[in-house]
């Protein structure tokens, strides 16, 4: 079983980062989606979240375990923040959405 991060700069990027994740991993795969965003109106985060819920369920459909996070971007950047959620998940089996 393998276990994968797809992180996304953009709302736009979704579909294809689904399309490519689902070509590459197989059913029962483990598929972590990470959204950093920058701090901003509670509309756009509340838009975020809902791309990254509706991402969850195509994977799913697709027989993937898929998990979700939209986290706020922090002093050490996108990638800073991406290895802080790592570390915080990554073998903890931490539940989100």
């Amino acid at each position: 079983m393998r276990r994968v991060l797809v992180a996304l700069k953009e709302r736009r990027q979704a579909a294809h980062l689904a399309a490519v994740t689902t070509a590459l991993v197989a059913p029962g795969d483990e598929v972590d989606v990470v959204h950093v965003i920058e701090t901003g109106s509670h509309q756009d985060a509340r838009a975020d979240v809902t791309m990254v819920e509706g991402l969850l369920e195509l994977l799913r459909a697709r027989g993937l375990v898929a998990r979700g996070e939209v986290t706020p971007l922090s002093g050490g950047g996108v990638a800073g923040r991406l290895a802080e959620w790592a570390e915080r998940t990554v073998g903890t089996g931490a539940e989100r959405w």
